[in-house]
């Protein structure tokens, strides 16, 4: 088994974030089942006190996750690995609230799914689309 469904979340803050621009550049961008990967942003947050979701190949942050979803994920963002997640939008609403337009469904990968993942650059969460 490749992965095993975590836990699904809201999204909080997307007006505050990228979300917007994202999305008015490429209406397409953020569709059920887009990409996201977790991750800390210190352009946002120094203290590394919130779990922000970016769009997988950018630095674009989307949303945060609330303090409470964000609690099981720190520790292993905390010593860089983002490779034990896999996020996906599961839910999308364009008229919602800000803290509601998006879902994020997360799952635990396995190991030989991470490596795999590794040896291609195009879906490595680490790598942000820019050339070595």
């Amino acid at each position: 088994m490749d992965k095993i469904f975590l836990k699904e979340c809201f999204l909080q803050k997307t007006n505050q974030y990228d979300a917007l621009e994202v999305l008015s550049n490429d209406k397409n961008a953020l569709n059920l089942g887009s990409e996201l990967f977790l991750c800390f942003d210190e352009k946002f947050d120094k203290d590394k006190q919130i779990v922000f979701a970016k769009k997988k190949n950018t630095e674009k942050v989307i949303g945060a996750l609330s303090e409470e979803d964000a609690k099981g994920f720190k520790p292993y963002l905390d010593v860089e690995r983002t490779d034990l997640y896999e996020c996906r939008i599961s839910k999308f609403d364009k008229d919602g609230d800000e803290n509601k337009r998006f879902s994020i469904a997360i799952f635990i990968v396995s190991k030989d799914y991470v490596n795999r993942q590794q040896e291609r650059p195009d879906t490595n969460p680490q790598h942000n689309g820019e050339g070595a």
